[in-house]
């Protein structure tokens, strides 16, 4: 033999010796598997302990096979001692009596299975036999004989304890011991089979139901033994109501609800003036718990003046031991309505439409407390206002009785001018239940302005009050800037700010929904300031998305600018957005003190047309604003009334026609206060043809024209109350117009009659 075979043959030899090391006794490659499902009540006595389900692989058994089930000590199965117990089938049955005693049985279920075949009919029961080993233990075989349908690869089979005689001493829980043969396909296991009850008999009340003051019919008594014989003939459970309330057992019915009997079970007694209900069982179980049934049970109002109105709770006694010590059999109530939220209240955010509020519940004390024609109004209080498209629909699935006609298919309409205030019209025939109806999916529209809490009132003639809070205003977003306030010199120009920072407070806060613009969002300045368009729009947190291609600057038509982006997509997680580099030309027009910065636009305020007035969603103090220091130079002009003479900055110049007053108003050459402004002479163009003059300094351009009121700065139009004329070859329009469309303060002299302007 080679050297190379020889050490082929001691490596198999080898791994041989490594699986026969590794293998675990008592072991086969598939194992059978036990279950007993639910767990039977028993006493001491002879007592049904159910059954237990054996599947085994059916390839997996060899001659010798077996397993044994071991009850616990002082248990017995009620089979004598022997060995080698054959199977005898029950007539019509697929049981199988064990040495023909009917207190241990092996079924096998007459389903294809290893040991059953429906082609033929045929059992394997003759491969099945049983050892007797002592009282509370028997030995079961099962030899590859028992396997009639090759077909299947999985036997079946049960074994019936139906009258073993359970000990006084018993566990809490009886298990039986599984232990196999080495090697068979029957693993070791513990069962359990049975808990062993203490004589505990547990009342229950199906549902709580509302009484008035006339006798009413309360929902189904159950009393449900722990155990067979705990509430046996004789023993008796007492019910004892509270004052001003006695039973009524005229419709009473008594069963038990058993298939051991189809008897009633127990009577019905009523004591201490109707007060106290006795009920006496006559049936005593034997072999499985049962629980008896008390339908048709009534409890009236004996004497309204010490009846408490609440639950109607009984006080439980007896000489069975019953739980609990007391039981609601009913609920005493007067007509009335109670309103509540169901569930959290919704997180809305300021200023945006179509914000679904949280459930609410409209809910009868008894049956008959709302009427038809009766109305319920609904006022909504905190800033919010009801979207008509999304009024409050009843919710069929959380609501119950949603049938009842009272309510059922009646519709919310908005009354009123303000939209904040529904109302409901009852109407239809009340049944006998109270009617308890869950409304949900309505929409509002919050104010910009609006905090706090959202709140539903309550009234109507109906006479439901109450106030519910369905929802919670979150603010779309914070504003802030990177550092310090600048410091930013009145009359100056290119002045830069600290970076803006616009953060969400929540998810999805900034619109990007491009039907109605709401994609846009803002930053808007103060009268007489100017931005410059921002170096850098950028999202520097969370995963909103901006339009690179769409940063815009523009004016109000009130005059204000502000600075434009585009929102390409919401956020999953709340965003921040930095607009850097805006640089500002400040007007002497514009007050001292601080110089704010507001968040507006469609993207965050879409609801300024149902609250005017109300048109940011933040504000932020971006600089201070301060005059300029005694030494910097200011440009002033002065002209007077009649005088071709004119200062600027302390020198006099000459106009080559004079300013003059009508309608009340200072009319002054267009020309010479545009060069007194800054303007240079060849920054100011008239155009004979369609009479317009045009004035133009840095990036601000203005434009007029004879006869019309318009002033237009930047291509905005600003009205004014007169029109410019031409004297004397000249255009003529009033200084207070032109001077503070380049940022002029203006001061008038009525003694020197003298126009003055400071820039």
């Amino acid at each position: 033999m080679s050297k190379t075979r020889k050490r082929s043959l001691a490596l198999l030899v080898v791994l041989a010796m490594l699986a026969t090391l590794f293998m675990l006794p008592g072991t086969a490659s598939a194992a059978a598997t036990y279950s007993a499902g639910s767990l039977a009540k028993v006493q001491a006595g002879n007592q049904n302990l159910g059954k237990l389900l054996v599947e085994v692989p059916a390839s997996e058994l060899s001659v010798g096979d077996y397993f044994t089930l071991r009850l616990p000590t002082d248990f017995d199965y009620n089979v004598a001692v022997g060995t080698g117990y054959t199977l005898t089938q029950v007539a019509g049955t697929d049981d199988f009596k064990v040495n023909n005693d009917p207190d241990l049985k092996i079924r096998i279920p007459k389903i294809d299975n290893a040991f059953y075949n429906s082609t033929t009919s045929s059992y394997g029961s003759a491969g099945i036999t049983v050892d007797v080993v002592a009282k509370n233990e028997i030995k079961i075989y099962v030899v590859p004989t028992a396997v009639v349908n090759t077909d299947k690869k999985t036997g079946y089979f049960y074994v019936l304890f139906e009258n073993t005689k359970v000990d006084s001493s018993s566990p809490a829980t009886i298990e039986v011991v599984i232990e196999g043969r080495d090697g068979s396909p029957f693993s070791p296991a513990k069962v359990p089979l049975a808990q062993y009850g203490t004589g505990i008999v547990t009342l229950s009340v199906d549902s709580v139901k509302t009484i008035t003051t006339s006798v009413e019919a309360i929902d189904k008594i159950r009393i449900k033994e722990d155990r067979p014989g705990a509430f046996a003939n004789g023993k008796d459970i007492k019910l004892k109501l509270p004052s001003g309330f006695k039973w009524d057992t005229s419709s009473a019915v008594v069963k038990i609800n058993d298939a051991e009997s189809t008897a009633a079970g127990a009577t019905l007694a009523k004591q201490d003036d109707d007060r106290t209900l006795k009920i006496t069982s006559t049936y005593t179980s034997s072999t499985r718990a049962s629980y008896f049934m008390i339908d048709g049970l009534g409890v009236e109002v004996s004497d309204e003046s010490i009846a408490k109105m609440g639950n109607v709770e009984a006080t439980v006694s007896g000489d069975a031991s019953a739980i609990p010590g007391s039981i609601v059999v009913a609920k005493y109530g007067d007509y009335s309505v109670s309103v509540s939220a169901f569930g959290d209240p919704k997180e809305v955010i300021a200023g945006r439409i179509e914000q679904e509020i949280g459930k609410f519940v409209i809910e009868e004390g008894i049956a008959g407390s709302l009427s038809a024609s009766k109305s319920i109004t609904i006022t909504l209080t905190g800033g919010a206002k009801w979207d008509a498209t999304y009024l409050p629909q009843l919710d069929n699935v959380n609501s119950n009785n949603t049938g009842e006609a009272i309510i059922s298919g009646k519709s919310w309409s908005i009354v009123g001018t303000n939209d904040d205030q529904i109302r409901l019209t009852l109407g239809g025939t009340p049944s006998g239940n109270a009617v308890k109806a869950v409304y949900e999916k309505a929409k509002i529209k919050v104010s910009p302005n609006a905090s706090g809490d959202i709140k539903l009132v309550f009234s109507g003639s109906a006479g439901v009050t109450g106030e519910v809070v369905v929802a919670k205003v979150v603010k779309p977003v914070t504003a802030s800037i990177e550092g310090s306030p600048a410091k930013v010199v009145l009359g100056a120009q290119g002045q830069e700010i600290p970076a803006i920072i616009v953060a969400e407070n929540k998810a999805e806060a900034i619109d990007a929904t491009t039907a109605g613009k709401k994609n846009l969002l803002r930053l808007e300045f103060p009268m007489d300031v100017l931005p410059s368009m921002p170096s850098k729009v950028e999202v520097i947190e969370g995963d909103l998305v901006i339009d690179p291609s769409y940063t815009n600057r523009a004016v109000t038509n009130d005059g204000r600018w502000y600075i434009e982006m585009k929102i390409k997509s919401t956020s999953s997680k709340p965003s921040k957005i930095k607009v850097s580099g805006v640089k500002l030309n400040v007007s002497r027009t514009v007050p001292e003190g601080a110089l704010n910065v507001a968040v507006k636009g469609p993207a965050v305020v879409q609801t300024t047309d149902d609250f005017p007035g109300y048109t940011s969603a933040a504000v932020v103090k971006v600089a201070d604003l301060i005059t300029p220091a005694p030494g910097e130079q200011k440009a002033t002009a002065s002209f007077v009334i009649g005088s071709t003479t004119y200062k600027v900055n302390g020198v006099e110049k000459t106009m080559d026609v004079a300013p003059y007053i009508k309608d009340g108003r200072t009319f002054m050459p267009l020309r010479y206060v545009g060069m007194s402004l800054g303007v240079a002479e060849q920054n100011i163009i008239w155009d004979d043809a369609a009479k317009t003059a045009t004035l133009m300094k840095g990036d601000k351009v203005v434009q007029v024209k004879i006869g019309s009121t318009a002033l237009i700065v930047n291509g905005v139009t600003i009205n004014m109350d007169v029109a410019p004329e031409i004297k004397d070859g000249r255009t003529m329009m009033p200084l207070r117009f032109i001077a503070q469309a380049f940022g002029a303060k203006l001061t008038w002299d009525d003694a020197t009659k003298t126009a003055s302007f400071e820039l």
